[in-house]
């Protein structure tokens, strides 16, 4: 039986605008994987869900979009958790659930091997993350505004909190990112 899920867990399933894909793969694409789906909102042909564990997955040889899911890295609770978070929504978690971190370093190594990855990330400038991984990318795109996201079809509006697109090649930079902007909306 499937687990309850709360409004944080469903966040990390939110899916990009089509209008907003379709610029990124414009300029970036053809896309080849989608590499963080739900069959329902895949954008590519090639896609990884939860279940394929994206994260194991071998890249190298796409031109990745990634709507990296938002949020922390969550470790599975131990047997007999009694953690007070874990009551108050109504279950325990029962193995890891990857964060932005996570998400960004997979993008960061594919790349090394050979992959374009193209990511939807929080801009979290003050992050150890952010200044390993998101600076060692190609490109920085600001985004001008927020994106507004969907959720089971429906629009769930903007986060709280800016984004911004990182592109990593096989390439690499020389030392700074390129910055561009783009406008969230049309």
């Amino acid at each position: 039986m499937p687990r309850e899920r709360t409004v944080n867990i469903d966040k990390r399933k939110y899916s990009t605008p089509q209008p907003f894909f379709d610029r990124l793969n414009a300029v970036f694409g053809p896309f080849t994987l989608d590499a963080a789906a739900e069959t329902s909102t895949a954008k590519c042909d090639k896609y990884f869900t939860e279940e394929d564990d994206s994260l194991i997955q071998d890249w190298s040889q796409d031109t990745v979009f990634l709507n990296a899911p938002f949020g922390r890295h969550e470790m599975a609770c131990k047997p007999k958790c009694k953690k007070k978070r874990c009551v108050t929504r109504g279950f325990h978690i029962e193995k890891d659930i990857p964060g932005t971190e996570d998400w960004v370093q997979k993008a960061w190594i594919e790349s090394l091997k050979g992959a374009t990855v193209v990511a939807i990330i929080p801009a979290s400038t003050g992050t150890k993350w952010f200044h390993s991984y998101v600076m060692g990318a190609t490109k920085l795109i600001i985004v001008e505004g927020r994106v507004s996201y969907f959720y089971k079809g429906e629009s769930t509006g903007s986060p709280d909190f800016d984004t911004i697109v990182a592109v990593w090649t096989p390439e690499g930079n020389d030392g700074a990112p390129e910055l561009i902007t783009m406008k969230a909306e049309l």
